[in-house]
């Protein structure tokens, strides 16, 4: 173990703190080539994929003989039941986990960002030596030391920083001009602009509008909504997003299992984990799509970041990072069955969440949750 960066370590985030106290051990870094070290992938035949936050983690088996990469470090992969979006201009350091590491199973490789935060982990699962060559292929030539994360380069880090500064501020906004562009935003890549166009982050932006556009509600009413979902047979998508990638599973999940203060929810060969405890606040989110008018429910922490997006199965998440189209997912939901699942979503929404609204001095009030059937 190498003594200076076991030092070194105590101040970074984990899992880098633990990779770096065992560099060169059961720790190897390798070049910082991410997207080559993911296209090298597809020889490792079937990995168990996980993308994780503070909150949330989904984790699934994939096979990187489909994944696209395209030049402007935007790339996809698209499995059974469920996407994931790259944006590859966040990833900077490797390493190959080549032993057990704590939670980390051994033949695992751990892609971070610039800020030192994990973005991807890939655990390769098949006999061979496939995770053996591509180690060899792209190892690093220092062994013995790592770059200085980037504490302002992350995203989810630069919201936090927002986050904490406007939540105790209160922000000159244009409220009408606001909900007018929110009204008019058709996917997410508009609504990122109208973002920056007001100058304000996505989670203020939820606290300026009106409740038809986006409402608090209670964070222990969205387990009890995702129970009646699984129980209903109601197909859900869940999208667990961090400063790099955009997970989404999509289906019809099993009953949700309670252990250890965490949440389990199957979906099919997926899963999802969450950490109730760490939700700082949710909300309904109604905004417009090509299919009219989408409801959501979008979880925080406690630094401003989102965590998990959730909505009916109908709904291909993340589809504004790539221009496939939504059949390219199996498992995704037909058009012809859309307006049932959609319906069956809104009841469930109507039923299941229970809305929080707070005062002028901040005192939380529960408000009967009233249909909605237009944004103005």
């Amino acid at each position: 173990m190498n003594a200076k960066l076991k030092v070194f370590s105590t101040c970074l985030p984990q899992p880098l703190a633990l990779c770096a106290a065992n560099l060169g051990d059961k720790v190897l870094r390798l070049q910082d080539e991410p997207a080559a070290i993911l296209k090298g992938l597809h020889r490792c035949g079937t990995v168990v994929l996980s993308t994780g936050n503070a909150v949330a983690a989904a984790t699934q088996s994939a096979q990187f003989s489909n994944l696209c990469v395209g030049s402007g470090g935007h790339g996809y992969l698209s499995q059974s039941g469920s996407l994931l979006t790259l944006q590859l201009r966040e990833w900077r350091t490797v390493f190959a986990v080549v032993a057990p590491l704590g939670h980390i199973p051994a033949r695992s490789f751990l892609f971070f960002d610039r800020g030192g935060h994990l973005i991807q982990r890939v655990t390769v699962t098949g006999a061979g030596f496939a995770f053996e060559d591509l180690v060899c292929a792209m190892l690093h030539h220092e062994q013995h030391s790592l770059p200085l994360p980037d504490w302002s380069a992350s995203a989810f880090s630069k919201d936090s920083q927002e986050s904490a500064i406007e939540g105790n501020i209160k922000i000159d906004v244009d409220v009408n001009a606001l909900e007018q562009d929110w009204a008019n935003a058709c996917d997410d890549d508009c609504f990122d602009r109208m973002l920056v166009k007001h100058g304000i982050n996505r989670l203020n932006a939820m606290r300026h509008v009106r409740d038809s556009y986006a409402l608090a509600v209670q964070p222990d009413s969205v387990l009890s909504l995702l129970g009646m979902a699984a129980e209903q047979g109601v197909p859900v998508s869940y999208s667990v997003p961090n400063s790099g990638s955009l997970q989404t599973l999509i289906g019809t999940a099993n009953a949700l299992h309670y252990q250890r203060g965490g949440v389990l929810i199957n979906v099919a060969d997926s899963a999802l984990s969450l950490k109730p405890s760490a939700i700082a606040s949710a909300w309904r989110v109604r905004r417009r799509s090509e299919r009219g008018i989408d409801t959501a429910i979008e979880l925080y922490d406690c630094g401003g970041n989102q965590v998990l997006q959730i909505k009916d199965g109908c709904v291909k998440s993340g589809a504004s990072l790539h221009s496939r189209k939504a059949s390219s997912v199996k498992g995704y939901t037909s058009t012809a069955n859309a307006a049932s699942v959609s319906d069956r979503w809104a009841k469930l929404i109507g039923d299941g969440l229970i809305p929080r609204r707070r005062s002028q001095h901040g005192a939380a009030l529960s408000v009967p949750l009233l249909g909605v059937t237009r944004l103005h």
